[in-house]
C-alpha cells in the first residue's frame, strides 16, 4: 500500500494528515475518535484542516490508515492535484511553486545587469506577482 494522498508529512515517530474533512467537526471528531483509541500514539495535534499524529516508531501505519479510510471514505475518494503533480514531476507543488519563483527572480536580475529594460519591468512585475500569491497561499503558516 502507497503512502495516501492525505498523508503530507512522515518521518520516524511522527506523520502529519491533511485534508478537507479535517476541517468539518464531525471528520475531525472521527478521526480524534480512532486516533484515540490506539494505545502506540503518544500525542495528537489537531490543527485547521491537519492533524499531527507522535507515535511509537514500531506502530502500524497502514492499519491506521485503513480504519481512517473505512471511517471516512471522503479520504480515499479525493486524489489531489498536488498528489498527481508530485507523482508526475517527483516534487511536491510547493516546491515547484518556489523554484519557478527563484527563476524568475534569477531571470529578473540577470535582465537587470544586460540593461534589458522592458523585459526587466515584466520579469520584476511577473515576480512581484508570483510572491503575493506565496505571501497570500501561506498567510495561515506566518
Amino acid at each position: 500500500m502507497s503512502t495516501p494522498s492525505y498523508v503530507v508529512s512522515q518521518i520516524e515517530g511522527r506523520v502529519r494528515l491533511r485534508h478537507p474533512i479535517f476541517q468539518t467537526e464531525e471528520g475531525r471528531a472521527t478521526a480524534l475518535d480512532i486516533l484515540q483509541r490506539e494505545k502506540q500514539i503518544r500525542e495528537i495535534k489537531p490543527g485547521h484542516s491537519s492533524i499531527l499524529v507522535l507515535f511509537d516508531p514500531a506502530f502500524d501505519l497502514k492499519k491506521l490508515w485503513q480504519e481512517l479510510e473505512a471511517a471516512l471514505p471522503a479520504l480515499s475518494a479525493n486524489k489531489t492535484s498536488e498528489k498527481s503533480l508530485e507523482s508526475l514531476l517527483g516534487i511536491s507543488a510547493r516546491k515547484l511553486e518556489l523554484r519557478f519563483l527563484l527563476c524568475v527572480t534569477g531571470f529578473a536580475s540577470l535582465l537587470g545587469f544586460v540593461e534589458s529594460g522592458k523585459a526587466h519591468v515584466y520579469t520584476s512585475v511577473l515576480f512581484l506577482i508570483l510572491l503575493s500569491r506565496h505571501i497570500w497561499m501561506r498567510k495561515q503558516a506566518m
